[in-house]
């Protein structure tokens, strides 16, 4: 394999940082009120949390297997959390928020930086 450029080991950092980033924020919110159902929640809510976030993992799984994309997931264990969580507005709110700065802000910027790395990596295949 061909040595890489420095512009293409920079597109290369910049996708998995933007990728990561973007992965944090979706599931980052929702692990943190999860841990916070749990440790709230009456014995008989916690179940119903439980049963919400195995569907919700099988779910991300077969979302997996097939790349497609996992927010329909979200939602599920979103009802599972408002079951133990009486107020859920602020898990809605941050929630929101960081769906529009991932889908208006780091999506693009990935596939921009994706894009970059293919196209350089293949000009250093032919240096």
């Amino acid at each position: 394999m061909a040595e890489q450029s420095e512009i293409t080991k920079k597109y290369k950092t910049q996708y998995k940082i933007t990728r990561l980033i973007s992965i944090l924020l979706t599931i980052g919110p929702l692990l943190y009120f999860t841990i916070m159902g749990f440790s709230i929640a009456e014995p008989v809510k916690r179940i119903v949390l439980s049963l919400s976030a195995i569907s919700a993992i099988l779910l991300t799984l077969v979302s997996l297997v097939f790349k497609l994309r996992i927010r329909s997931t979200i939602f599920i264990l979103m009802l599972g959390i408002h079951a133990c969580i009486d107020n859920i507005t602020g898990l809605i709110t941050i929630m929101a928020a960081t769906t529009l700065l991932d889908e208006i802000l780091l999506t693009p910027m990935c596939k921009y930086c994706k894009e970059k790395y293919s196209i350089n990596k293949e000009i250093d295949k032919r240096l």
